[in-house]
């Protein structure tokens, strides 16, 4: 698909799980977590793929994909920063698609269907969402009609957010000027003092320019 960046998340250090090494190395189908994640993102970027990574991980990285960019996330700042990281380098023309390194199972298809929600006119993106039976854990998806007003993370819901069962899977498509304009207007005013990008779905709504939702079937 034209004019399209995928930045991939993968900066992570993966602290809570029991492991040697980053979940993002770990195996599906003989395949490591990330390198799903990158075929899929081949499908609908091609080249133009940017993985944010830490440190400790890029040189691995940089093995299993060596067409890929890689990015350093120098110090561990929240989701928002990770993604800022990548500002200067992915074009202004480029529409970009978020994705996160240790989600491997998600689908071209799906991602399309995301892409075709978005109305640059109206919008400044569009987020894939899911329902959950059990959404503990998840970020919990308010919504008006058929935007997102925010999206409050489970340590900061309150007990009637946590029983909101549509939750984020922090999968988002969205343009380059609306995306990186106002990811620098978050904060890190939260309890583990990280920069989320979800917050910019509060900032998105209150400018009367927010972002629509597909649902993952």
């Amino acid at each position: 698909m034209k004019n399209i960046s995928t930045i991939i998340l993968a900066a992570g250090e993966s602290k809570r799980i029991n492991s040697n090494y980053s979940k993002i190395f770990h195996k599906l189908s003989d395949l490591s977590l990330i390198e799903h994640v990158y075929n899929t993102a081949f499908k609908i970027s091609k080249n133009n793929i940017y993985i944010i990574c830490n440190k400790k991980n890029i040189y691995q990285i940089q093995q299993l994909l060596p067409k890929a960019k890689t990015i350093i996330q120098k110090k561990p700042l929240g989701t928002a920063d990770a993604v800022l990281c990548s500002k200067k380098f992915i074009p202004k023309n480029k529409r970009i698609l978020i994705l996160f390194g240790d989600v491997p199972l998600i689908k071209s298809k799906t991602i399309k269907n995301l892409i075709d929600k978005y109305k640059p006119i109206n919008n400044f993106g569009s987020l894939l969402v899911f329902k959950a039976k059990n959404p503990f854990g998840y970020g919990r998806v308010i919504t008006e009609k058929n935007i997102i007003k925010n999206i409050t993370e489970e340590v900061e819901a309150n007990e009637s957010i946590k029983k909101i069962k549509l939750c984020n899977s922090g999968i988002m498509f969205c343009n380059h000027k609306d995306l990186f304009k106002n990811l620098i207007k978050i904060k890190n005013q939260n309890i583990k003092k990280e920069k989320f990008i979800t917050d910019i779905f509060d900032i998105a709504y209150n400018q009367n320019k927010a972002f629509t939702y597909s649902i993952c079937d």
